[in-house]
């Protein structure tokens, strides 16, 4: 009995050892399969995506959302409006489209105070009852640096998207429509950037980081490609 207590032991060692070792076996493959499924999604993700951690995904639209923060990827404006902006443009036959500088879209940037959207003067945003098409409606672009700018002066021909930014690129363009502060929609309907999905997402994660509370996704219209 006594003689055989050592090896007992022994072998109890040697079994606790090799579980031992296996566990460790398994949690390394464990690790390198973690670390290739990140390669793989890494890889999927579309070459303008950043890959500095800011990219995420978007599960409720299953898109992937290049930027959670400024500076925002952005889509330039649509080659056939070059030039608009100036006399004799054939871009839209008659007039030229206007472009406002930093000091002058000024008066068009919105803020956000406790989920509600402010103007620059500090009244509540409201597109309704004057707002541009039937749906009362506002044109709203979002710049590189996640500033938001709202009008509901469109004017074809002379007062577009391109008006608020200078037809620089932008990081989101559509139409928004807003009643005493609320937002209650929000588009992707702008034929001068033609916005797809993750620029469009952009603008609502930047609303959401700014305290606006969340909108239904039946409240968020896609017009374009994803």
């Amino acid at each position: 009995m006594a003689g055989s207590l050592p090896g007992k032991i022994a072998k109890s060692l040697r079994g606790g050892s090799h579980s031992i070792a296996g566990r460790l076996n398994d949690m390394s493959g464990g690790l390198r399969n973690a670390e290739t499924t990140h390669r793989d999604l890494q890889s999927r993700l579309p070459r303008e995506f950043d890959r500095d951690g800011t990219a995420f995904f978007d599960s409720e639209f299953g898109v992937h959302v290049p930027r959670s923060a400024p500076p925002y990827s952005t889509v330039p404006l649509r080659r056939e409006y070059a030039g608009e902006n100036k006399r004799g443009s054939w871009a839209w036959g008659f007039g030229r489209v206007k472009y406002y500088d930093e000091t002058r879209r000024q008066k068009f940037m919105v803020t956000v105070r406790d989920g509600l959207l402010y103007d620059s003067r500090g009244k509540l945003l409201s597109t309704d009852g004057n707002g541009w098409s039937k749906g009362n409606y506002g044109l709203f672009v979002m710049d590189e640096q996640g500033r938001i700018f709202v009008t509901t002066k469109a004017k074809p021909g002379h007062f577009h998207h391109s008006t608020l930014v200078a037809g620089e690129p932008v990081a989101a363009a559509g139409t928004i429509r807003v009643s005493n502060g609320v937002v209650e929609q929000i588009t992707d309907a702008s034929g001068h950037y033609r916005p797809d999905r993750a620029h469009t997402l952009q603008m609502i994660h930047r609303l959401r980081s700014l305290g606006v509370p969340k909108l239904d996704p039946h409240d968020i219209e896609f017009t374009f490609g994803r």
